[in-house]
């Protein structure tokens, strides 16, 4: 048996008591009307609709945390309680020849590499009639000096320190020797920070600065120079 939809019936119904008023026929007119009566209509109201769910707050994404600077690299410094860099350098250490007393100046260096193993601190001068670079005038020239020293006194005993060596200077000796110019020259001391494989020295070297940053190169960590002028 097909089943016809709710309202195609009530439609039939309707048609069914129209022809049977036409006929005539109250009886059978007041059971198609009993029938339309007793068929509940359709609803037509709507169906409430769903409540729609919240949507979902995007959760924040997390602020990415800033990567550390890297920490400025310093760098090492030398300089003298007896003359500030680019100054005159006192008579006091000057040669006895021009009425000084030959003493060596204080020097103090910081900032050293952690790593480095031991010192050497060269003085030179590469003023004419003194020849530049390897060929320049050597003044003082201090190798192995242990890693713990960052300072050398005014007139020091370098055998007070303990492995330290002194090299050859312009005079010959294996000591300090005073600016003795004929006119204004200009003198650069370099301290160099070595690493634990740089040899030790175990006799007085001839180095000037040049020399031993090209024979030495790949044991220096760092270096710093100060400069001083004599004017006799």
């Amino acid at each position: 048996m097909i089943t016809l939809p709710r309202t195609q019936q009530l439609l039939g119904l309707l048609t069914l008591t129209a022809l049977l008023s036409a006929c005539g026929g109250d009886s059978n007119n007041k059971a198609a009307q009993n029938q339309i009566n007793a068929s509940p209509l359709p609803s037509t109201e709507a169906s409430p609709s769903p409540l729609a769910s919240p949507s979902p707050s995007p959760s924040p994404s997390p602020s990415p945390e800033a990567s550390p600077s890297p920490s400025p690299q310093i760098d090492m410094s030398i300089s003298s309680s007896a003359y500030n860099n680019g100054d005159n350098i006192p008579l006091l250490h000057a040669c006895t020849a021009k009425s000084g007393n030959n003493i060596s100046p204080q020097y103090s260096w910081a900032d050293a590499p952690q790593n480095a193993a031991s010192f050497a601190l060269i003085m030179d001068d590469e003023n004419s009639p003194c020849g530049t670079g390897e060929s320049a005038c050597k003044h003082w020239t201090v190798v192995n000096i242990p890693a713990e020293i960052t300072m050398l006194d005014e007139d020091l005993n370098i055998s007070s320190i303990s492995g330290a060596i002194e090299g050859v200077a312009y005079t010959g000796s294996s000591t300090y020797a005073g600016p003795c110019p004929p006119s204004t020259h200009s003198y650069k001391t370099s301290i160099y920070a070595l690493n634990e494989n740089m040899p030790a020295f175990t006799s007085s070297p001839n180095l000037t600065r040049a020399r031993f940053e090209r024979i030495y190169a790949e044991y220096i960590l760092d270096s710093a120079t100060i400069s001083g002028n004599f004017t006799p």
